[in-house]
């Protein structure tokens, strides 16, 4: 008499593997779970280091602006004292300004400096500017 084959007989490592199944397993339902939050966690780490970049660029920009604006100023006004003089602006309260006014060997010339500090950032400029007679 034959004997028949067991019916509860292990399955190989390999069959287990590429045999055709329907549906997915558990444990690569979680492992797909666990690729994906790790991808999103670099998207959005990234967007934050984007929008970080953003805010510094835009500060930089606005000290940019009221630099330019204060050597403006400076140049309409022609009249310089020497030493420092501080002030703000009044439209962009974050920011301050400081001049620093020395006079230099040719008559009316002046050495100015002026720095524009607010939000962590200092931009500075080096102007020299001569004095207005016409007033």
């Amino acid at each position: 008499m034959k004997q028949k084959k067991r019916q509860n007989q292990p399955a190989s490592i390999s069959s287990f593997l590429f045999a055709r199944r329907e549906g997915f397993l558990l444990l690569e339902l979680v492992l797909a779970t666990l690729f994906v939050s790790i991808a999103l966690v670099g998207v959005f780490d990234g967007f934050r280091t984007v929008i970080q970049a953003e805010k510094v660029i835009d500060v930089e920009k606005r000290a940019s602006i009221l630099l330019q604006a204060r050597v403006w100023e400076l140049q309409r006004d022609g009249v310089f004292q020497e030493g420092i003089q501080q002030g703000g602006f009044p439209h962009d309260t974050d920011f301050t300004w400081e001049t620093a006014t020395q006079g230099t060997e040719i008559p009316d010339l002046y050495r100015i400096q002026v720095t524009v500090q607010g939000n962590g950032e200092d931009m500075k400029a080096l102007v020299y500017l001569r004095e207005r007679n016409d007033r």
